[in-house]
C-alpha cells in the first residue's frame, strides 16, 4: 500500500519535484550495504546466529551468501504472516531462516527468541534498522536489555538510527500516509547512552560521510543522510566503554 501510495504522488509530481523527492531517498541503499557488510564481516568470522529485528520484508536471508547461518525474523504475527504470503513463489532461502512472531506489546523478545531455537551461549548478529526512530526510550530500552541477555561472547548489534532534523518532502509524506511519527528521534548523546545502559559497547557511530566511505559510494546531499546514523556495538566485555563520537 505505501509503496503504491507513493508512486501516485511521484507521478504527479513535476519531472524537477520528483527529481529532488526521489533523491530524498539516495541516503537508503547506502545504509544497506553498510550493513550487509558488517554482517557478512561477522560471518566471516564464524557467527552463524542473525536476529533481525523488525524484519519487515527484509531480503537478506534470500540475497546475501548466508549458508550454513540460521537467520531468526522478529516481527508482528499479521506483518509475517503477510511476507510469508508473499514470498512463498520465490526460490529458497539461502540461509535457515526461522520466522520469529513476536507481538511486542504482549511477549517477551528474549523468551520468544529461546523458544525459537536461538543459541544465547553463541555470537549473534543483531540487525535493527530503520525502527528505533519510530519507537520511544522504554521500547528500546525493553528491546537493547534482551539483546544484551540473548547475547553470547562475540555478538555485534548493528542498529540505525535518525538524529533531529527537519522533516519535509517525501520523507514527511511518507511518514504521515502511515501514521508513523518519528518519535525516536536521538542525539548521538542520547542513542549511545541507551546503548551503553543496556551494558553493550560501542564499536562505532557511524555518520554518512563515513558510511558512504565503508562502501565505495558518493556521499549524498540530502535531508535523509543529514540525519541518517549506523551504530554498531559488541556484548559487555567486563567494563562500560565511553560513547564513540565519529563523523
Amino acid at each position: 500500500m505505501l509503496q503504491r501510495f507513493v508512486e501516485r504522488r511521484l507521478r504527479r509530481m513535476t519531472p524537477e519535484k520528483r527529481a529532488v523527492a526521489i533523491q530524498q531517498l539516495d541516503a537508503l541503499p547506502i545504509r544497506v550495504a553498510v550493513i550487509d557488510a558488517e554482517l557478512m564481516a561477522q560471518v566471516a568470522t564464524g557467527c552463524r546466529q542473525v536476529v533481525i529485528l523488525g524484519a519487515g520484508f527484509d531480503t537478506r536471508a534470500y540475497r546475501l551468501p548466508l549458508d550454513g547461518v540460521t537467520v531468526f525474523e522478529v516481527d508482528h504475527p499479521a506483518t509475517q504472516a503477510e511476507k510469508r504470503s508473499r514470498v512463498a513463489a520465490l526460490p529458497p532461502a539461502k540461509a535457515r531462516l526461522v520466522w520469529t512472531a513476536v507481538d511486542f506489546e504482549r511477549d517477551s523478545l528474549a523468551e520468544r527468541l529461546a523458544a525459537a531455537g536461538h543459541d544465547g551461549d553463541l555470537p549473534t548478529v543483531w540487525i535493527w534498522e530503520g525502527v528505533v526512530m519510530y519507537l520511544a526510550d522504554p521500547a528500546v530500552r525493553a528491546t537493547l536489555n534482551a539483546i544484551q541477555i540473548r547475547s553470547g561472547p562475540g555478538s555485534t548489534l548493528v542498529l540505525s538510527y535518525h538524529e533531529p532534523g527537519e522533516q519535509r518532502g517525501i520523507r514527511r509524506l511518507i511518514l504521515a500516509s502511515v501514521g508513523e511519527p518519528q518519535l525516536g528521534l536521538r542525539t548521538q548523546a542520547e542513542m549511545q547512552a541507551l546503548v551503553v545502559e543496556a551494558g553493550l559497547t560501542i564499536r562505532a557511530d557511524l555518520g554518512m560521510t563515513e558510511q558512504a566511505t565503508r562502501v565505495g559510494a558518493s556521499v549524498p546531499n540530502s535531508l535523509l543522510a543529514r540525519v541518517q546514523r549506523i551504530l554498531i556495538a559488541g556484548d559487555s566485555v567486563g567494563s562500560r566503554s565511553a560513547p564513540a563520537n565519529q563523523s
